[in-house]
């Protein structure tokens, strides 16, 4: 019988799924990670390089064990086990919803995202209708919008596709342009 946290970690894919399986096993054979995982075993190899260089795994012959866990938001790290850091549009999530109504400008100020930056991933948000216009531009003040609390799905930035779709992480779901949105 599988456990509740080896079958929700199956759910998820790449290096979520194999930080979601870490968890769920504490001490395991890197055999017995690859075995249960969909995830091709030099992925989970490089990975279980990069979380040992981090200091997140010990190592003992094949025998691995957790020794940093930091919840359910895998560690997103260098080869040299360092940490990524946070991408301006992570910065941007996080901040519209703390902000609860925001510009463009303001993004800039908080979270020091470019205004070019910002304006692109605000007016995509928009477009799918994620974000709610609250306030038209007016001369020398700049549109504010909102994130209304059904938007809020996650901590997951949600990402923009080529076809001007969202994907959101959070839920695994894609948002598509809707027509005439003011």
């Amino acid at each position: 019988m599988m456990d509740d946290g080896l079958r929700k970690a199956l759910q998820l894919t790449g290096s979520d799924q194999t930080w979601a399986l870490i968890r769920a096993l504490r001490r395991f054979e890197i055999k017995e990670l690859v075995s249960c995982s969909n995830v091709h075993r030099d992925t989970i190899r490089d990975y279980l390089k990069d979380l040992v260089a981090g200091g997140y795994l010990a190592m003992e012959g094949t025998t691995c064990h957790l020794v940093k866990d930091i919840g359910v938001d895998r560690p997103r790290l260098k080869k040299d086990g360092s940490e990524v850091p946070q991408t301006g549009r992570e910065k941007a999530w996080r901040a519209m919803k703390m902000l609860n109504i925001f510009s463009v400008k303001d993004l800039n100020l908080t979270c020091g995202i470019a205004v070019t930056d910002a304006r692109d991933y605000v007016s995509g948000l928009h477009h799918v209708g994620i974000l709610v216009l609250v306030a038209k531009a007016r001369p020398g003040v700049g549109a504010k919008y909102s994130l209304p609390p059904r938007a809020n799905t996650g901590p997951r930035p949600p990402s923009m596709r080529r076809d001007r779709s969202v994907f959101d992480p959070n839920t695994r779901t894609n948002h598509y342009p809707r027509e005439s949105r003011s």
